[in-house]
């Protein structure tokens, strides 16, 4: 069942993924990134090397040291989030969680910063990415401070949202901040870590057959496109085993989260597998025999559903039961992984092949982890790879050569939104619906 021949929609995802490397780029036009409460302030990009790491222009700064003389006046921001997309991606991926998390927080002072650092120049690799979001969140407060009508908290609940190899970026980041940048990181109060769709495991595919021997060589020549960015996803060198050891500052900084939170989609998601994203070995879903299957009713009743969420405490049902009318949702647990004495070891359904100690050590840190499948209405919403960012309302794009719009009916993308949100709510104390806070938290 798992050696199934190479389908004629993997065999279009990956002549795509290469055509677009050489593809006009979509520009896009807006370049609001920024989100504090309901206000919107405009940054501008910079011109940058496609050579060389962005080297973000230095902010003058006014009469304001550090936020220690800003207007008594102006919004106290409490909660800091940064939403960080993917490969090729841009920031307007972002901006449906970004909208979303702006209106439930209204009342409470929220700073959503989506860095544009990196738009559509990821190639790179992770450290250098991760490296240029910390500089320009950075850049980003201290120009904020130095306005009239922005105050920041003393102490900031601060969390991160990524999308693909953004929660990849997100946890070289965080590291980063810990490390380099001590008394901004200092000013924050470490509060929610969530990736969509990230490949924390990497995205080597196994060889176990013929048809697998094919779809590792596309890859791999796909891996040499995408420079210094592919040797880190197809673990062409160490990083992502040396961001996963246990005594490392990249996973104390990922514990310093008390809430860490993994999602994946169990099928469909042509980019990213399940086990990848949501560290696992075992994969328990039934695989859909073809591509017709996304879009049968008696396979996928529900245009969303999660299939299994774990590790949430029961102060979080009620979330699940507020969406339960919309979708369902199914409380599950994640059998523990006996790792292989191995140099390599693969996933159940041969998807993905990793180095067991990735999995040990990012299992030993904990994950909250939602295991998501959406239905679409058409094959052409599974083949331009839009279940791989249906989660975060990123719909209708492969890179930026399908620029499509889908129905409320065929886009499960914005209740997804409405859901996660929710979630990063809670964890900062924050009641969805009104934006108030639920519990005092201490500074």
């Amino acid at each position: 069942a798992h050696n199934t021949p190479l389908a004629p929609h993997e065999l279009f995802f990956l002549s795509q993924q290469y055509f677009h490397q050489f593809a006009p780029r979509y520009e896009q036009k807006t370049k609001t990134t920024t989100t504090m409460g309901n206000c919107c302030s405009q940054t501008k990009k910079s011109p940058q090397s496609s050579s060389a790491p962005h080297k973000t222009q230095n902010v003058k700064r006014q009469s304001q040291q550090n936020g220690t003389q800003q207007p008594s006046g102006a919004p106290l921001v409490k909660h800091f989030i940064v939403l960080i997309h993917g490969n090729n991606g841009f920031p307007a991926q972002m901006f449906a969680m970004r909208d979303a998390l702006a209106k439930k927080f209204a009342s409470s002072g929220i700073d959503v910063f989506v860095p544009q650092s990196n738009s559509k120049d990821t190639h790179h690799g992770v450290k250098v990415g991760a490296q240029r979001i910390a500089e320009e969140m950075k850049q980003h407060i201290e120009h904020q401070q130095s306005k009239e009508n922005v105050r920041y908290a003393d102490k900031m609940q601060f969390s991160v949202i990524s999308h693909s190899l953004g929660g990849l970026y997100a946890r070289y980041f965080i590291r980063e901040l810990m490390v380099t940048n001590v008394d901004l990181w200092n000013r924050f109060i470490p509060t929610s870590f969530m990736t969509c769709n990230s490949p924390h495991l990497g995205s080597r595919i196994p060889v176990t057959d013929f048809t697998s021997w094919v779809k590792a060589t596309g890859a791999d020549i796909y891996s040499d496109l995408i420079g210094q960015t592919g040797k880190d996803l197809f673990l062409k060198n160490d990083l992502l085993l040396k961001m996963s050891e246990p005594d490392s500052d990249f996973i104390q900084a990922l514990k310093a989260f008390p809430h860490r939170t993994v999602t994946g989609v169990s099928q469909g998601d042509f980019v990213v597998s399940l086990a990848s994203a949501v560290c696992r070995q075992s994969v328990p879903y039934p695989r859909a025999p073809n591509l017709r299957s996304f879009v049968d009713d008696a396979i996928f009743p529900n245009p969303m559903e999660v299939l299994a969420f774990s590790a949430f405490d029961d102060s979080y049902l009620p979330i699940f039961e507020r969406f339960s009318s919309k979708f369902k949702s199914t409380k599950g647990e994640v059998p523990e992984y006996i790792p292989k004495e191995s140099e390599w070891d693969i996933d159940e359904v041969h998807e993905t092949s990793f180095r067991p100690q990735m999995l040990v050590n990012l299992n030993k840190v904990g994950f909250r982890r939602i295991e998501f499948q959406f239905h679409v209405f058409h094959e052409r919403f599974v083949l331009n790879g839009s279940l791989h960012g249906m989660a975060l309302s990123i719909v209708g794009k492969l890179g930026d050569l399908h620029i499509m719009e889908m129905s409320e009916r065929e886009n499960s993308g914005p209740l997804s939104v409405d859901f996660l949100s929710d979630i990063l709510s809670k964890d900062h104390g924050v009641d969805a619906e009104s934006g108030d806070l639920l519990v005092t938290k201490q500074s």
